[in-house]
């Protein structure tokens, strides 16, 4: 007897199988014409494109199907997408082809010259001596793979020349310990400045991966809407680049799933281990960017109960406020070599601070405003939209298919999970309707620092909008209300009861088809 599927039975499972895939090769066909039309592309390369796309399909759709089947942890599902649909990523978006990538990798490479703390121009911005042919296939919106095949080859001149990175100086080095550990290594064998730059981006990429497997593998309940995040085609592009956003997303990520597990009361004593990751997550936390501190205030929630005495619980919450206090603080210190650097014409740091204080409202009406008006605008741009140097435009209803699956896999309960990840599950019933009220609030002050920050450094003084945000921003957080929800789903009969699989295929769905439009738009 043929087995049927669980969630939809019948035909009808199949139906929507095939309607999927009918669905993606329109998406495809039609976002890499898009993206294709006025550049000479040939018939043959709109072919190619659309082989990869389809091969791409039934690879990734074939690793869902084989792993559920055999009941493999979400963790390791999640971590062979990432490995799989990320490597994808990394051949479809050439180097320069994300957000800031060309001052990220000056300050990597900066970093593994010894500049830990960059030092200061004569004009107050901060940067290093670099070989003056860094820079070496960046053109820009016009950057491309073939571009880039053409000066993959070049070695680092012996010529070396300043070159300010201001927008990324303040961030701490500790925010870019995988790509400046790659790139040192490959300083070791080669001078060619892509396969340096290249090897950075494959140790970040592998050590985001890990995090966000063990981030999945520690969090007690909520585990499907972490993958789901992780497969986030704006979480993947950044996973790829020598950004430090996608580290500094995982880091947040993983903070939130020990908290989490820590609120578990089956788990006893805190041990040497559960210590230990807290304050390592603690540490890098504090040298991410700083406006997600804020997740340290997660560390009230946990019972005192579970560090085995209220005074070992006093202790340790004075320890990790010296701890999250001292290189706040300190690195702030060492960066105000820095503030006196315009980031932007226009824009004043100090007389927007001044304009803050005294006109408080004013800037409460601009944030409130700036995130209604932009609302599709963030959230699309947090999940599919938006993408490369803000100029690959995926259709916009991928974004909200992703939001599809980021309900989903909040207020379901999943079919095919063994014994110890439904212990775990269980133990998401103890988060109480007032800790899962914390998170969202949490979450809302996010917001305040995020739009906050950008005030201030992005916004011309007084402005009746705040510039600069971008949905990516959000990411390091989300997590926190979508496990409110799934607290309150977790008590409702109204959860759905679905094949984990499904919630997989939409969510890879999404990066897919968003792959195809990337490599469309930077092959030629």
């Amino acid at each position: 007897m043929t087995r049927k599927p669980k969630f939809i039975s019948g035909y009808y499972s199949w139906l929507i199988e095939i309607a999927a895939f009918v669905l993606y090769l329109v998406v495809i066909v039609h976002t890499s014409r898009v993206q294709l039309f006025g550049t000479g592309a040939d018939e043959k390369l709109h072919i190619t494109i659309y082989f990869a796309g389809i091969v791409a399909w039934f690879l990734v759709m074939t690793i869902i199907e084989v792993l559920s089947r055999k009941g493999v942890d979400i963790a390791k599902i999640y971590l062979t997408l990432y490995l799989v649909i990320g490597a994808m990523y990394m051949v479809a978006v050439p180097l320069h082809g994300v957000p800031d990538e060309a001052a990220h990798l000056y300050r990597v490479y900066g970093i593994t010259e010894g500049d830990l703390i960059a030092p200061v121009s004569d004009d107050g911005g901060g940067g290093s001596l670099l070989p003056d042919n860094i820079g070496a296939g960046n053109y820009g919106t016009e950057t491309t793979l073939y571009g880039m095949r053409e000066v993959f080859f070049t070695e680092a001149d012996t010529h070396e020349i300043f070159f300010t990175y201001t927008n990324t100086a303040h961030f701490s080095p500790l925010n870019y310990l995988p790509q400046s550990i790659g790139m040192l290594i490959s300083k070791l064998f080669t001078d060619m400045l892509f396969v340096q730059a290249y090897a950075g981006r494959l140790f970040s990429f592998a050590c985001v991966g890990v995090i966000m497997f063990l981030a999945i593998k520690r969090a007690t309940f909520g585990r499907e809407i972490i993958a789901v995040i992780g497969l986030f085609p704006q979480f993947l592009q950044e996973a790829i680049s020598l950004s430090g956003d996608a580290f500094c997303i995982a880091v947040c990520i993983a903070f939130v799933a020990n908290i989490v597990y820590l609120l578990n009361p089956g788990m006893g004593i805190m041990k040497a281990g559960d210590y230990a990751r807290i304050y390592l997550l603690l540490v890098f936390l504090a040298s991410c960017k700083m406006i997600y501190v804020v997740l340290a205030l997660l560390l009230f929630l946990i019972p005192p109960k579970v560090f085995g005495a209220r005074h070992v619980y006093i202790i340790n919450i004075i320890l990790a406020g010296a701890l999250l206090i001292f290189l706040v603080f300190g690195w702030l210190f060492i960066c105000g070599r820095y503030f006196g650097y315009e980031y932007r014409i226009g824009v004043d740091v100090a007389a927007q601070g001044r304009y803050i204080t005294d006109s408080p409202f004013a800037f409460l009406s601009a944030l409130f405003m700036t995130y209604v008006t932009n609302f599709s605008y963030l959230w699309t741009g947090m999940i599919s939209a938006h993408l490369g140097i803000y100029t690959v435009e995926p259709p916009i209803a991928l974004a909200w298919i992703g939001t599809a699956a980021l309900v989903l896999a909040a207020i379901s309960r999943f079919e095919g999970t063994d014994t110890t990840e439904k212990l775990k599950e269980s133990f998401g019933s103890y988060i109480s309707f007032v800790k899962g009220l914390v998170f969202v609030l949490m979450f809302l002050f996010s917001l305040f620092m995020i739009g906050l920050a950008e005030y201030l450094e992005w916004t011309p003084v007084g402005a009746d909008v705040i510039e600069g945000i971008q949905g990516r921003y959000f990411l390091p957080m989300i997590l926190l209300p979508f496990l409110t929800v799934r607290v309150l789903a977790g008590g409702s009969a109204m959860m759905l009861k679905l094949k984990r699989s499904l919630v997989l295929r939409i969510i890879t769905f999404v990066s897919l088809a968003s792959w195809v439009t990337e490599l469309s738009y930077y092959i030629i």
